[in-house]
């Protein structure tokens, strides 16, 4: 499978290996120096899917490392809408190392990357995660939505409970004004538009 070794590296958490299958031609230390440079350089591998059936972005939230996570995310292509219908096969000893070492996490059908950034509880994933997505009321195959995978008996989850809400309560907001027309955005210059002068 091409992702696998994209995907090996992330589960061992080695940014500088992540870097090096992103941006292949880069020396070690060029990519200590330069880590935030990879970002523009637009590999396929980082949007593809996995042969059993998951996403680089996945392995990435579960990995926990917010630079991983960047990295995949500002690669062309990539989607926080990853979701899976279905699994190819089912090979415990490749998903430990190629999706995550954590035997607790599981894939999900349907599952988006939101679902899996709240798998982990993790306040970083979850923040990275509702800056982008808008699947806070998207179910997965347990007709669950994101936030019912947040572990909230541990102050991390918590925290992690605590941005989720914030961050739908925003986007809720959002959503509300953009479909009422009183949605303001900014053009190219900054100049406040609202919806309706977007479309003349």
């Amino acid at each position: 499978c091409a992702v696998s070794g994209l995907c090996r590296a992330i589960v061992k958490c080695d940014v500088d290996l992540v870097a090096k299958y992103v941006y292949p031609k880069a020396s070690r230390s060029m990519l200590n120096k330069h880590l935030s440079r990879l970002l523009a350089v637009a590999p396929s591998l980082a949007a593809r899917k996995h042969l059993l059936g998951f996403y680089p972005l996945s392995v990435a939230l579960l990995s926990g490392e917010p630079a991983t996570v960047r990295l995949i995310l500002a690669q062309p292509g990539v989607s926080p809408s990853c979701a899976v219908e279905s699994f190819g096969g089912s090979n415990d000893d490749i998903l430990r190392a190629e999706f995550s070492s954590n035997a607790d996490h599981a894939r999900v059908r349907k599952a988006t990357a939101l679902h899996y950034a709240c798998m982990t509880s993790n306040p970083e994933m979850v923040k990275i995660m509702c800056q982008i997505s808008e699947d806070f009321y998207t179910e997965d195959y347990d007709s669950k939505v994101p936030v019912e995978y947040i572990d909230s008996t541990t102050e991390a989850g918590l925290e992690a409970l605590r941005i989720f809400d914030s961050a739908q309560k925003l986007w809720c907001h959002n959503h509300y004004l953009f479909q009422s027309g009183e949605f303001v955005g900014t053009n190219v210059h900054g100049s406040p538009l609202s919806s309706f002068q977007s479309s003349s």
